[in-house]
């Protein structure tokens, strides 16, 4: 197959939440941790990657990323009115919409399906494309580590009060996998083989506004299984549904972490940090260099004591629970 653009290393994809969401306490924070988000993710070493943000308008500050972040903007389409869709639905759509719009505009080899709330570790892509080839059952890669980063929004942008390493991240956070594109490819034209059809041209305008064929053509199919735990709409949209339906190979390395408490999270556990999971906390001002914000973000380290505290004994509750397996096995 050829394509008409420039060949990329990895390509990740963002839904973003409608302005009006009822889990949404300000939108503005929403784009503000977007930005930080995509400082982190374009800030790659030694891979070619690309962007694909799906949201209902574009940030004022979209030419900013204009190199390497495309903004294909939904509207107001009445299949993504504010509240229609259960947010697993909602994302699924998201997904599909920017995943293709990504394999035929972008041929990647990887697609990463992420939160617009998360972070990326600069040799993330680097890593992975350096690792052997998956086996041919596996669709792409699991990050079973990772960090919880606690952030405060702030005057002008954020506080990072704790950057928290925490075990099997892949429970805790949607930013968990990264796909084969082939893979995806082939779940997508399983679920819609109508999308096999449009061409690159018939997707979005040049100003990203989405064309409502193109919208319409996922929602229609997307429609009888909006109560499908195992379609693929839902399966996209909650991360936990996907060890049912891929197989992933295992990466022990921190490459990823979870943005926690800044308040306009859609998921679950509304963005809390899962303290059972933590095991060691790491000093901000590393984990900003780490995932590329030193320097190019607004977010300021401000690490407080009780995070400290508060991984400290949890580490050490863990230590004394492998001590209590060893002992009586």
């Amino acid at each position: 197959m050829s394509f008409p653009f420039p060949a990329t290393d990895l390509t990740f994809v963002l839904p973003l939440v409608h302005p009006d969401g009822e889990k949404v306490d300000e939108y503005g924070v929403v784009e503000a941790i977007l930005r930080e988000t995509l400082t982190s993710l374009t800030h790659q070493q030694g891979a070619e990657i690309r962007v694909v943000v799906v949201c209902h308008k574009a940030p004022a500050w979209r030419d900013d990323f204009a190199l390497q972040v495309t903004f294909l903007t939904i509207g107001d389409h009445p299949g993504f009115a504010a509240n229609h869709n259960h947010v697993q639905v909602d994302k699924g759509m998201k997904y599909v919409l920017g995943t293709w719009y990504a394999l035929q505009h972008h041929a990647p080899a990887l697609v990463m399906l992420m939160d617009g709330d998360d972070f990326v570790r600069a040799d993330l892509s680097r890593t992975l494309l350096d690792r052997p080839d998956p086996t041919p059952f596996d669709d792409g890669f699991l990050l079973a580590a990772g960090y919880h980063a606690a952030l405060r929004p702030a005057a002008g942008g954020f506080l990072l009060e704790a950057a928290l390493n925490v075990k099997d991240f892949n429970d805790t956070c949607g930013s968990c996998r990264v796909f084969r594109a082939q893979s995806l490819r082939k779940s997508i034209l399983a679920f819609q083989p109508d999308l096999a059809g449009l061409k690159p041209g018939e997707m979005a305008g040049t100003d990203g506004t989405l064309r409502k064929n193109f919208i319409d053509c996922v929602t229609t199919a997307a429609e009888p299984l909006r109560n499908d735990q195992d379609g693929l709409i839902r399966v996209l949209g909650r991360h936990v549904r996907q060890k049912k339906h891929f197989d992933f190979a295992r990466v022990t390395e921190a490459l990823v972490a979870k943005g926690c408490g800044h308040g306009n999270h859609d998921g679950p556990k509304a963005g809390e940090i899962h303290w059972h999971k933590v095991t060691a906390t790491t000093p901000p001002e590393r984990f900003l260099h780490d995932f590329s914000l030193a320097g190019r973000s607004t977010m300021q380290p401000r690490p407080q004591v009780r995070y400290r505290v508060i991984g400290m004994l949890q580490s050490l509750r863990r230590m004394a629970g492998q001590v209590k397996r060893a002992v009586f096995r």
